[in-house]
C-alpha cells in the first residue's frame, strides 16, 4: 500500500510540475463551469492587457467580440466544456492595447484554459 501512495504522489507531483512548466511558457486562464474567471497567469495578463483584479470574477465573454456572444453557438461552446469536451482552435478575442489610453483591440489567440470543479460529498 505504501508503493502505492508513493506512486500517486509522485504522479500528482509530476503533474504540478508540468503545470507550473506550462505556466513559465504559457498565457494561461482558469475558469468555473460557469465561465466566470478564477485566475490567470503573468502570461496571460501581459498578453490580453489586463491586471488580475480587472478580470477575476468576471465572465469569460469580456474577451470575445459581442457578435460572437450574442451567437448561440457561444452558449453551446459553453454547454459542451461543462460537459468536459475538448475544444481546440484558434479563437477571436478582446485584447487591451498596451498604449496610455487602453484601447480594445482584437486579435486571435489559442488559448490553454483550465476549469475548476468543486466536487460536494
Amino acid at each position: 500500500m505504501a508503493f502505492g501512495l508513493n506512486s500517486r504522489a509522485a504522479r500528482a507531483r509530476a503533474g504540478l510540475q508540468l503545470l507550473d512548466a506550462l505556466g513559465r511558457s504559457m498565457a494561461m486562464i482558469e475558469f468555473d463551469l460557469d465561465g466566470k474567471i478564477l485566475n490567470a497567469n503573468e502570461n496571460f495578463l501581459k498578453t490580453m492587457g489586463y491586471t488580475l483584479p480587472e478580470i477575476v470574477g468576471k465572465h469569460h465573454s469580456m474577451f470575445v467580440p459581442q457578435s460572437i456572444v450574442s451567437d448561440p453557438s457561444y452558449k453551446e461552446f459553453w454547454g459542451k466544456l461543462r460537459a468536459g469536451e475538448f475544444a481546440a482552435g484558434a479563437f477571436q478575442r478582446v485584447l487591451f492595447s498596451g498604449c496610455a489610453k487602453r484601447r480594445k483591440r482584437s486579435g486571435w489567440k489559442q488559448p490553454i484554459i483550465r476549469f475548476s470543479m468543486i466536487v460536494e460529498n
